[in-house]
């Protein structure tokens, strides 16, 4: 069994529970997935779902990362770490496969236009309150687009991931 501080005090993630990564575009899922999971009793997630350390907080080292973990128990198998941003990150992969090769990864997708109405149902009525544009204004603006598009297009990264992590560790997940 794992203690909460022999998972801190550990040099690298390899000395302790395997590592299961979730990486997919915003509104495809992830939240939904990270709160089943966040209730497994052999499930070790985040106290918050984002930690962003692949992204953000890498330098920071593992120690800072595991104390994002509540107290694992007997029951706990594995690290959950999902995170909508690790998709578009130029590093992510390599830190997961650098910090734990054996890592297993979750990608979620969704079709686009769904994601598109999500996306901006979510945005805009969060922004604007009871205002509800329709959804082809929002393709009207540029950023919007932009992103909507660079985050769709994700058929790449699901190969770097399958070549580097191998078929039988990388899942597909479809958000419909």
């Amino acid at each position: 069994m794992h203690t909460h501080a022999s998972m801190v005090k550990a040099v690298n993630l390899k000395q302790v529970l395997p590592l299961l990564v979730g990486i997919g575009p915003p509104r495809s899922g992830t939240t939904w997935v990270y709160e089943l999971l966040r209730l497994h009793p052999q499930c070790l997630a985040p106290l918050v779902k984002e930690t962003r350390f692949f992204s953000d907080w890498y330098e920071r080292g593992t120690e800072a990362f595991l104390n994002e973990f509540p107290k694992p128990d007997e029951a706990s198998r594995v690290l959950v770490d999902i995170s909508p941003e690790y998709i578009g990150h130029p590093f992510v992969m390599d830190r997961i496969k650098e910090t734990r090769p054996d890592a297993k990864i979750m990608i979620f997708l969704r079709n686009p236009y769904e994601r598109l109405i999500s996306m901006y149902s979510f945005t805009f009525m969060k922004r604007l309150g009871h205002v509800k544009p329709r959804p082809i204004e929002m393709l009207r603006i540029p950023e919007v687009l932009e992103e909507l598009t660079e985050l769709s297009i994700i058929a790449g990264t699901c190969e770097k991931y399958v070549r580097e992590f191998g078929r039988e560790n990388v899942h597909f997940f479809n958000f419909e």
